[in-house]
């Protein structure tokens, strides 16, 4: 089975938490593994936020801990094109205000592979707009 991750799984590598599903990288070591490099800016967001909260990252090691993430050859960097680009737009536009949400979702959706994610507004969103559900949980993976 093919996997885009979600950016929270990619936040235990950086050396942050997220809780009952910092295991879930090796529940999924046996899956085909994607990523965006949009996932990469959202993970540099958080580590910022929680930066300016005084909650302890190691900033010394996201250098190599992003270079673990982008050079290891565990995961595939996906290539976003304009349609992915737009049908993102088109998912933003019709309520859920998390874009880079919207450009994984659409990612996974145009390349034909599963989008893991913890996010269930996400999923519950995707649901009601009654369009294919590429969505799937660390509960339900098998």
């Amino acid at each position: 089975m093919k996997l885009l991750l979600d950016t929270s799984f990619l936040l235990p590598i950086l050396g942050i938490s997220i809780g009952k599903y910092d295991e879930t990288l090796l529940k999924i070591e046996k899956y085909e593994l994607y990523i965006s490099r949009f996932s990469i800016l959202e993970a540099l967001w958080v580590t910022i936020r929680l930066i300016k909260r005084n909650i302890n990252i190691p900033i010394n090691e996201i250098e190599i801990r992003l270079k673990s993430i982008l050079e290891s050859g565990k995961f595939y960097i996906i290539t976003e094109d304009s349609k992915i680009f737009n049908d993102a737009l088109k998912l933003y536009i019709s309520g859920h205000r998390d874009l880079i949400d919207c450009i994984l979702y659409s990612s996974a959706l145009n390349l034909n592979i599963y989008f893991l994610t913890i996010d269930k507004e996400l999923k519950d969103f995707i649901r009601r707009l009654g369009i294919k559900d590429i969505t799937i949980t660390p509960e339900e993976l098998k």
